[in-house]
């Protein structure tokens, strides 16, 4: 009985040393940000970033496995519809960072049209521009991935409004402009140019802030110009297409970056219209970006 006793002293010792040399640690987190996985057959290291009502919480835990060559990398941002993923690459290469980030994005702004030719005059409250970018993958080949390249796909809807003192013409190879016909009441006088674009950025990003800054192709694929106007209380809807915009532009854009909302400026140098068919002006566009 003796024994059996010192047995169980010793064994119940043994378990309690076991115990504190082996905590058993479980953390919940809630609402993470960025989780990122690093798994090979040596080490997997787990990453998470950012917690409900604590955006800089970090933690991040090791364990060591067996040997191996190489490593990849993988992660999901919540908080802007994010997905990246990492290249497979050799241990020697561990000061690099190969990360590709696919993210979705949307661009919504002010739009005016410099150099518009007299008595025309853009109507603020008609001109706009809507981008919607689904694809938009970064390239970050340093380790501190502060500093990242990017190219997207987006969809660009830019509309110019004029005031109601003018109307758009489509007339004789030429886009220009015109007054509404006598006594009608006028409504509204827009050019629509839907494109294919392209943006082929530089990105620096630090401490939920940063800018970016690049151009932008655009494939105009389509164009027309709509005016609107009562007579005698009957609508009257005149639409054109194909106004002689050119099929390819570069806009040049920058893009700035808060914890809270994103705000971007493009411009694009050349004339949207096509040499020796009318008017000559060019887009520029301001606003938000989420």
């Amino acid at each position: 009985m003796k024994n059996f006793l010192f047995l169980l002293c010793v064994l119940s010792t043994s378990v309690s040393a076991w115990a504190e040399m082996n905590p058993c640690d479980t953390i919940v987190v809630r609402k993470p940000d960025v989780v990122t996985v690093v798994t090979n057959d040596s080490l997997q290291a787990i990453k998470v970033e950012g917690k409900e009502g604590n955006p800089k919480f970090t933690y991040q835990s090791k364990i060591e496995l067996t040997d191996s060559n190489y490593v990849s990398e993988s992660g999901i941002n919540s908080n802007d519809f994010s997905f990246r993923f990492g290249m497979p690459r050799h241990k020697d290469d561990a000061t690099k960072n190969w990360v590709f980030q696919i993210t979705a994005n949307f661009f919504v702004g002010f739009l005016s049209a410099p150099g518009l030719p007299r008595p025309a005059e853009v109507q603020a409250g008609k001109s706009g521009e809507l981008m919607v970018m689904p694809l938009n993958a970064n390239y970050s080949p340093w380790k501190a991935g502060k500093h990242s390249f990017s190219l997207g796909l987006g969809l660009d809807w830019r509309m110019v409004g004029l005031t109601r003192a003018n109307k758009f013409l489509k007339t004789n190879g030429e886009l220009t402009f015109g007054n509404y016909p006598d006594g009608v009441r006028p409504k509204e006088s827009r050019l629509t140019v839907f494109s294919l674009s392209f943006p082929l950025m530089y990105n620096y990003y630090s401490h939920s802030c940063g800018w970016s800054v690049g151009p932008v192709f655009n494939f105009n694929t389509y164009s027309s110009i709509v005016s609107k106007w009562k007579d005698d209380g009957r609508d009257v809807k005149e639409k054109m297409k194909n106004v002689y915009v050119r099929p390819f532009t570069v806009d040049i854009m920058a893009c700035i970056r808060t914890e809270w909302l994103g705000f971007y400026f493009k411009y694009s140098p050349a004339n949207m219209i096509k040499a020796d068919h009318g008017m000559k002006f060019h887009m520029l566009s301001f606003g938000f970006w989420f």
